[in-house]
């Protein structure tokens, strides 16, 4: 399927390449898409849309089916690229140019922003953070400065919700499948300790027990919410570059964090071809630009746009017009159109905040209305019955909300700060200087 499609204005040529053919040779253009989307607990979903859907239809159909369409900013979609990179589906552009392969398409579901678990609202919703934050945690992603005795209490926490109540024949065996492979043997001192924590467990429910692992996981494993990226530096040093809501990082091999940028700290960030350069505030108020080159363009353009996505998810009052509107190029640096008239660079167009707040507005008015002339009376219901907190808790006010606090914003003078620095990093220097 093609990669370069053209407008209107183009030879015949670059139209017909934007078609896919059949053996026949009959165009499939007005055939629908099948799109396989795996969770992350491999679980498959199937969803169709028509050949010149936006990729927030995908996104749409599965969050419909899950029932969690009033949190479903938090989520993404990725990819397999040419190179074997996963990467972030853009959901303002269409699907068929973005995915490399043929449909029907094999598309995997996650957590894209994690915010705090005690703001998530909807049951569906928290237990989607939790299957993505064991498959992250079997990895051995965020496990790094996590100490042993904090990991002996998540693999209680993931063999209780798996496999019920601690038992003393089987149950301890079980714990080497949530160890990283990576780590090598599951330690006897981490199967004891967890055998413990497993035995105290008996009183939780299945929802309680991923809570408190969430819980845990948000306030005491460094790397939660963190997106990782390979990186070599000036010196071709292979390290890890993380995308978090604090800030970046940067790690050895092993995910051992060498060195921290608070997004305070970062001027601006650009790219061109695989690399990447981080322009950094110095101590004597000077700007130092550091290059990372990643294995691909698309890579690296993936690291310019998880950057820029993420902090202003976070850090940022609203999402700012350069962002909300800035274009992607091609190889030939020309604007790629599509049927609507742009390719458009970046997918982020509301803020945790504004996410927060109107998922929690019309939860409340949700739990509260009347039920419609001729619905049935537990219209409602399923949608309302999900929610993990009280109807009280979702009564709209002016004072501060989880997600101002999630911020990590102490007063309303810090968020301005944090405004102010939008401007300066994707205000001025927004644009994407790689190709696609």
């Amino acid at each position: 399927m093609a990669q370069n499609v053209s407008s209107d204005g183009l030879p015949g040529l670059a139209r017909q390449l934007s078609r896919t053919v059949t053996d026949a040779g009959k165009s499939q253009t007005g055939v629908p898409i099948v799109c396989y989307i795996t969770q992350a607990d491999n679980s498959v979903l199937q969803v169709e849309v028509e050949h010149r859907a936006l990729a927030q239809e995908v996104l749409d159909k599965i969050c419909k089916i899950l029932g969690i369409v009033e949190e479903s900013e938090y989520f993404g979609i990725q990819y397999i690229g040419g190179k074997n990179e996963l990467l972030w589906l853009n959901n303002r552009n269409r699907l068929s140019r973005q995915v490399p392969s043929q449909p029907p398409y094999h598309l995997y579901f996650k957590v894209k922003f994690y915010i705090p678990p005690e703001d998530v609202l909807l049951e569906g919703t928290r237990h989607q953070f939790y299957i993505n934050v064991v498959h992250q945690l079997k990895e051995g992603v965020w496990d790094s400065g996590t100490t042993l005795d904090t990991q002996s209490h998540l693999i209680a926490l993931m063999a209780y919700v798996q496999f019920g109540r601690f038992n003393a024949n089987t149950t301890p065996c079980k714990y080497a499948c949530f160890w990283p492979d990576s780590r090598g043997e599951i330690p006897a001192e981490v199967i004891r300790s967890a055998a413990n924590f497993h035995r105290s467990l008996d009183d939780f429910t299945v929802s309680q027990a991923q809570y408190e692992l969430l819980r845990i996981v948000s306030t005491e494993v460094p790397s939660y919410g963190m997106y990782f990226y390979e990186v070599k530096d000036i010196f071709e040093r292979r390290l890890i570059l993380g995308v978090g809501p604090e800030g970046l990082v940067l790690c050895n091999s092993n995910y051992v964090v060498n060195d921290k940028f608070p997004y305070c700290r970062v001027h601006t960030i650009t790219t061109s071809s695989r690399v990447v350069t981080l322009n950094l505030l110095e101590d004597d108020g000077s700007v130092k630009g550091r290059n990372y080159q990643l294995a691909s363009p698309r890579l690296a353009s993936s690291l310019y746009r998880s950057v820029t996505e993420v902090y202003a998810f976070f850090r940022c009052d609203s999402v700012k017009k350069e962002v909300l509107l800035q274009t992607r190029r091609d190889f030939r640096d020309t604007i790629t159109f599509h049927h609507n008239g742009k390719e458009y660079a970046f997918d982020v167009r509301s803020t945790f905040r504004e996410v927060f707040d109107r998922a929690r507005r019309h939860l409340y008015h949700c739990a509260n209305s009347t039920t419609p002339h001729g619905s049935p009376p537990n219209a409602s219901a399923p949608i309302c019955s999900s929610l993990m907190m009280s109807d009280s808790s979702f009564v709209p006010s002016s004072s501060e909300t989880p997600a101002h606090r999630a911020s990590g914003d102490a007063g309303s003078g810090l968020k301005r700060d944090y405004s102010s620095r939008a401007e300066s990093m994707i205000g001025d220097e927004v644009s994407i200087i790689s190709s696609y």
